[in-house]
């Protein structure tokens, strides 16, 4: 668990110059960078080792003495290129799969936006249609006409008188709204229920919407 818990730690990026990076990637590009400094180093030295034999009795003839010290030899520094050249290309990668995914993101957010557009328009549409069928149902159920514009030479609209029910009448067939009435009213006043009141009558169809002078069916005559 620990080695899966420090393996998403290395995936974590860190945000350099307005690029995510991994954080392997800058452990990676530490450790080629301390290795290079020190075969740089161990490159500049150099092992001179002066071999003086003693000489077993004076009449003896001296080894000889290497004068020039040899240096060691240079590593092999292809691999580090090498491995820059990778880094390198991982970042170039890296980056141009950055800016593809940027590039996605704000087609997506355009889409979204044309959906939303479209979603809009088609919802005031239906309100529309909604609106022009409770209008027209309203005013084939004999609602109020329209006020029209007035004139000077027409007359007054005569006075609208309010039908009055019977009230010695049980079981009216028809029955006419006055102020202040509403279906749960209507029907308790009857004993009858309202969705009775709304099976004998399809053209109300909204219980909530009533008005006085509106008739419709209590009872089948």
């Amino acid at each position: 668990m620990a080695d899966i818990n420090f393996g998403n730690e290395l995936q974590k990026p860190i945000e350099i110059a307005g690029h995510k990076v991994p954080i392997w990637v800058l452990v990676l590009g530490a450790l080629v960078a301390a290795f290079a400094i020190l075969t740089r180093s161990g490159s500049g030295s150099t092992t001179s080792t002066v071999q003086a034999a003693q000489p077993a009795d004076s009449g003896a003839t001296p080894a000889p003495v290497n004068p020039t010290p040899t240096p060691a030899p240079l590593p092999d520094n292809s691999g580090i290129g090498d491995l820059t050249a990778k880094l390198q290309g991982f970042i170039s990668g890296t980056q141009s799969q950055i800016a593809t995914l940027n590039a996605e993101y704000g087609k997506m957010n355009e889409q979204r936006q044309a959906d939303l557009k479209s979603e809009m328009a088609a919802i005031n549409s239906m309100f529309a249609a909604e609106r022009a069928s409770q209008t027209a149902s309203l005013q084939s159920a004999g609602g109020p006409p329209r006020a029209s514009s007035p004139s000077s030479s027409a007359a007054p609209p005569a006075p609208v008188q309010t039908p009055v029910n019977d009230p010695n009448e049980k079981y009216p067939t028809y029955y006419t709204v006055v102020s202040g009435d509403n279906l749960t009213r209507i029907a308790n006043r009857y004993g009858i229920t309202v969705q009775s009141i709304l099976n004998l009558n399809p053209q109300i169809t909204n219980p909530n919407l009533i008005y006085p002078g509106q008739k419709f069916q209590l009872f089948q005559g």
